[in-house]
C-alpha cells in the first residue's frame, strides 16, 4: 500500500524502495516484478519496465495483466511478447 502511495505521488525511488522492503518480508516476486514494472514504466525506461514484466512470466505464465502491459508496449523490441504469452488472449 506504501509503494502504490508513493507511485501516484511521483516518488518513484520512495516507491521502488517500499517494493524492495515488502520483498525482503516475503512477498510474492512475481508482485514486486510486476508493480517495479509500473514504476519504469511510469518514467518511460521502457527496457527496465519489460524485463520486469517479462519477469513476472517467467513466474507466473498466466498472468494476464503483464501480457497486457507486454502487449501494449510492444512497439519497444524489448517488450515484445513471447508466442506462447500471446495464447493467454
Amino acid at each position: 500500500a506504501q509503494a502504490a502511495s508513493y507511485y501516484l505521488e511521483g516518488r518513484y525511488e520512495k516507491a521502488r524502495g517500499a517494493l524492495r522492503a515488502a520483498d525482503r518480508l516475503g512477498l510474492a516476486s512475481w508482485r514486486t516484478s510486476y508493480h517495479l514494472g509500473l514504476i519504469y514504466e511510469a518514467q518511460q525506461q521502457w527496457p527496465m519496465a519489460c524485463s520486469h514484466y517479462t519477469r513476472v512470466l517467467q513466474l507466473q505464465p498466466n498472468h494476464r495483466a503483464a501480457v497486457g502491459r507486454l502487449l501494449f508496449l510492444s512497439e519497444h523490441s524489448e517488450c515484445r511478447v513471447p508466442p506462447a504469452a500471446r495464447r493467454l488472449g
